[in-house]
């Protein structure tokens, strides 16, 4: 009798668990696994988080060839111990797996930058974009966004995972770095910033030359006016310096280093020397700066006598 009682004693079983991935990130998918030491047991395995206390998911899953799982993606950030009871069977004593410390970080975020206008021409105004993408939900926080080294403004508050920021000041000719820095939410979501190039073009310009007497005679003053003008919203006006000069085998400079006038305009009164005599093309070019292109203007057949 005492050995057909033994014969039908449950067999003392073990249960150990394991984790799909850990650390994991937030919004991270994770599967814990509970197996038991006979493959042949049958029954349910109650999975508990934190002691069921938090709120978490607590699940019962039934044994499959001695193993059961249990999934979940809603993790929060920290530490959490998970433990699987399994309840036993006819033949199978029940058995609790040793805790399991589950670490959940903040999750991955890619940020990406976007430009309105690039190349842009000087004097325009740009528009930078920051979309934040995460594997979970929509990202919060703040992007600080910087050109060349200096923050552009105060942190912009991300809105349906998007920041923008319009520029307030022209950029320079030239090229540019333009970052941008999510802040993270330290509930969920890592830190990330994204950059771009933001190509400037100098503005054109064009030049044109007009003379107050085109048969002058030696000794007379002539007054030469050059005017340069340029096509560009809010781009300020261009500095440099204006020559003027007679082309010709001898390329005779007349005016050099003339500043640019006010609204473009260049005078230069110009007093007919003798070794001046005959008929040029007057030019004037203007020098261009770093935000203006050069450009020159002509004059044919302006006659010394």
């Amino acid at each position: 009798v005492l050995a057909d009682a033994a014969r039908r004693a449950p067999a003392t079983t073990e249960t150990a668990l394991s984790s799909s991935v850990n650390p994991s990130t937030y919004g991270q998918n994770v599967t814990f696994t509970a197996t038991v030491s006979s493959a042949t047991a049958t029954g349910m395995v109650r999975f508990t988080i934190d002691g069921g206390l938090t709120g978490e998911l607590v699940a019962e899953v039934p044994l499959t060839s001695g193993t059961a799982t249990f999934s979940i993606a809603g993790l929060g950030i920290g530490d959490h111990t998970i433990v699987a009871d399994y309840g036993g069977d006819a033949s199978f004593d029940p058995s609790t797996s040793d805790p399991l410390s589950q670490t959940v970080g903040l999750a991955q975020t890619s940020t990406v930058v976007t430009s309105s206008l690039n190349p842009s021409t000087y004097g325009q105004n740009v528009t930078f974009t920051a979309a934040v993408t995460g594997a979970a939900a929509t990202p919060t926080g703040t992007v600080q966004f910087n050109i060349d080294g200096t923050d552009a403004d105060l942190p912009v508050d991300l809105a349906a995972g998007v920041a923008t920021y319009t520029t307030t000041l022209p950029l320079p000719a030239g090229n540019h770095t333009v970052t941008a820095t999510y802040s993270g939410d330290p509930l969920t979501y890592g830190g990330s910033f994204g950059s771009l190039t933001q190509g400037v073009n100098k503005v054109t310009t064009a030049t044109t030359v007009r003379s107050s007497d085109t048969n002058a005679k030696v000794g007379d003053t002539i007054r030469l006016t050059a005017t340069t003008t340029w096509v560009a919203a809010g781009a300020g006006t261009p500095t440099g310096t204006v020559v003027f000069s007679l082309n010709g085998a001898t390329n005779v400079v007349i005016g050099s280093g003339v500043p640019l006038g006010t609204n473009g305009v260049t005078v230069y009164n110009w007093t007919v020397a003798g070794g001046q005599i005959g008929t040029w093309t007057l030019t004037a070019r203007y020098s261009g700066d770093i935000n203006f292109v050069e450009s020159a203007g002509t004059l044919s057949k302006q006659r010394v006598r």
